[in-house]
């Protein structure tokens, strides 16, 4: 018998063991955390209510509505309104009750919504 059987013998007697290494439980733990990351991940997909493009739309429209327009976030050309069709923003401007929006340009929009 080997010194290490020995040793793990008597250990095991009285209801002891080796001191395990910190990768011992590292491993284990980071095995479940990935696991739970997948599984939220699959999750999120399967019951988000909209796809991702719509569902940004819809946040940052409700976002518009509490923030001032000079404090949303920008685009590389300008601000988020240059993403949105001019029937996004005529709907902005309604809710908004902006007038004369039915005559206005896209461009127009944007100016009079960003202020």
């Amino acid at each position: 018998m080997t010194k290490a059987a020995a040793m793990d013998r008597i250990l095991d007697r009285v209801g002891l063991q080796r001191r395990q290494g910190a990768a011992y439980h590292l491993w284990p733990a980071l095995g479940v955390l990935g696991t739970g990351v997948l599984i939220g991940a699959g999750l999120g997909l399967m019951f988000a209510p909209k796809p991702g493009g719509e569902l940004r739309r819809n946040l940052r429209r409700q976002a518009e509505r509490f923030v001032p327009a000079r404090l949303m976030p920008r685009t590389g050309n300008g601000h988020a309104y240059d993403e949105m069709s001019r029937e996004e923003l005529y709907e902005l401007a309604r809710e908004r009750e902006i007038e004369g929006r039915s005559h206005m340009s896209k461009a127009e929009l944007i100016e009079i919504l960003s202020h």
